[in-house]
């Protein structure tokens, strides 16, 4: 057995099976069983980690999605409810704070997408993405389960978000559009905290603007001074019209 002196190794924990990597400087000796030990559990963790990219990435796939489907999924992505706001924001900031705000976010977003694109591309199999890696099997590929779970959770909550955030403000528009141009008043019935019918007209808006310049934007929103938990005629109009999408 020979001794090696100032020599960096690997070494094993036999209590949590981690590899260690000895200070240069200390004197250590290591028989050739435990470096062979060291260097079979390495190579061991390098095949489990290739068996783990191939169970992902070597399966059969057939891609529906066309270009057409693609623009549609990309242009969903680009127009939320947060654009309603636009207006309002264009209004009280000015023109060229808003403009260039969307220019930053725009160019930020680019960037993010381009990178997450080339390490989705960087899996094995996967250079020209002829396989179903999505945004959280990437993470889980590339770093480990546990992002995988975080980026799932996060991504489904942000979905989540999105979506209640959408049916809100097309609710709010039909309301809008009933009360303005077509009913005169639109209706609705207040659960919280006092279950009544409610009633809402723009006639809101110019009893608040009597005394100001210009309406504001809460009073000109249907419902706003009501309860917080309502269901409106323009709620149910939006579930008709979706719900069997």
């Amino acid at each position: 057995m020979e001794k090696l002196e100032r020599t960096p190794l690997l070494t094993k924990d036999g209590k949590n099976g981690s590899i260690e990597l000895i200070n240069s400087g200390s004197q250590v000796a290591k028989s050739e069983s435990q470096v062979s030990h060291v260097t079979f559990s390495i190579h061991n963790n390098a095949a489990i980690m290739k068996e783990q990219i191939h169970a992902f990435t070597h399966v059969s796939v057939t891609k529906s999605i066309d270009n057409f489907g693609s623009f549609a999924l990309i242009f969903n992505n680009l127009v939320g409810p947060a654009m309603l706001g636009f207006p309002h924001l264009f209004q009280k900031a000015g023109l060229i704070p808003v403009i260039l705000m969307i220019i930053l976010v725009y160019i930020c977003s680019s960037f993010c997408g381009t990178m997450l694109a080339d390490a989705i591309s960087s899996i094995p199999c996967n250079k020209k993405f002829e396989r179903d890696v999505d945004f959280s099997t990437a993470f889980h590929i590339i770093v480990g389960g546990e992002w995988y779970v975080l980026t799932q959770t996060l991504f489904l909550i942000s979905c989540f978000v999105q979506a209640v955030a959408a049916i809100v403000e097309s609710a709010q528009s039909i309301d809008g559009i009933l009360a303005s141009f077509i009913l005169g008043r639109t209706y609705a019935v207040q659960l919280l905290p006092v279950p009544r019918f409610v009633s809402w007209s723009p006639e809101f808006c110019k009893i608040e603007a009597e005394d100001q310049e210009e309406s504001p934007l809460s009073a000109c929103t249907p419902f706003n001074e009501h309860g917080p938990l309502l269901l409106t005629v323009g709620y149910c109009i939006t579930c008709l019209l979706f719900v069997p999408l």
